[in-house]
């Protein structure tokens, strides 16, 4: 291959490389598997740049950097300088190490994501099954019984809309009507043989 077929193809990675770069900083980068495909295409489109001097590692450093969305720029600003006091991202290092910090910034806020899911998922199953418990103890009960009462209650209390269609409790009809006694109404009921 000749110096000017050389020249011509080198011309042309460029340009890839810089299409490429342009239509990913289009977009947010989601996780550090967006991350690890960003790198690998970057670093397959770039290589035979640098290995030709066509661009500088320099150059390719803060190539590297513009591929990522403005938003995605001012999260890993904001983290690279915490982890490397007083490194501007892409000036004073490689690529490689802005993809390792990229890398593993994204995969921090993935399984964090993944692990607030989780929660959610594990809160919801308890929830689902403390509103069978409620739901299954009713089943077989009167209306007119007072443990249906006393779950009805909570079940309304921590699910109101799982009740929609349920019918609400009624008090017994041929049953004496409730009395609260202190401790010293109990005292004089059983004097007064009440019981």
């Amino acid at each position: 291959m000749s110096n000017d077929e050389i020249f011509i193809q080198l011309q042309h990675s460029r340009q890839d490389l810089q299409e490429f770069i342009d239509q990913s900083s289009k977009q947010l980068v989601e996780d550090d598997i967006n991350v690890a495909h960003y790198f690998e295409c970057f670093r397959t489109l770039s290589n035979p740049l640098i290995s030709y001097g066509y661009v500088s590692e320099k150059e390719c450093n803060k190539l590297f950097f513009q591929g990522f969305h403005p938003d995605t720029h001012c999260l890993l600003r904001r983290h690279i300088i915490d982890m490397r006091r007083k490194l501007r991202p892409g000036a004073n290092f490689d690529f490689q190490d802005l993809f390792d910090i990229a890398h593993t910034f994204f995969r921090r806020i993935r399984l964090a994501v993944e692990a607030k899911a989780t929660r959610q998922k594990l809160a919801q199953e308890g929830e689902d099954w403390e509103l069978k418990q409620l739901i299954s103890g009713m089943w077989d009960l009167s209306i007119h019984d007072p443990t249906y009462a006393v779950l009805y209650r909570q079940c309304a209390h921590h699910f109101p809309k799982a009740l929609q269609g349920v019918p609400k409790p009624e008090p017994m009809q041929d049953a004496a009507p409730w009395r609260t006694l202190g401790l010293w109404g109990i005292c004089t009921c059983r004097y007064e043989g009440i019981r």
